[in-house]
């Protein structure tokens, strides 16, 4: 289960890390929030492939399982996890704001 766990993770981590922006604009917060994804997921790969974490419950294989799913489908853009269809919610909006320049 340490194994799925690890690999879950390491494939978390290098979703968001080979993520290509392909011309959209910057956006700061955007960037923290994978930037923390990248670095969690990392390290928790890390710690799984040195043996010292502990054994993962079945609900965070679940949790992490859906996560890298919904990642996949966004093609790593952390913004879209938070995107809906019918109309844009507080979280999206935050993350969406881009650096404004300075005139």
């Amino acid at each position: 289960m340490i194994l799925i766990y690890g690999c879950l993770c390491a494939l978390l981590c290098l979703r968001v890390v080979f993520y290509r922006r392909q011309g959209s604009q910057y956006r700061p917060l955007a960037a923290l929030l994978a930037y923390a994804i990248a670095v969690a997921s990392g390290t928790e790969a890390l710690r799984a492939a040195l043996g010292v974490l502990p054994t993962p419950s079945v609900a965070d294989l679940v949790l992490h399982s859906v996560l890298l799913l919904a990642l996949i489908a966004s093609r790593g853009n952390v913004v879209e996890l938070f995107h809906t269809s019918t109309a844009e919610n507080a979280i999206y909006r935050l993350i969406r704001r881009t650096r404004h320049a300075q005139e």
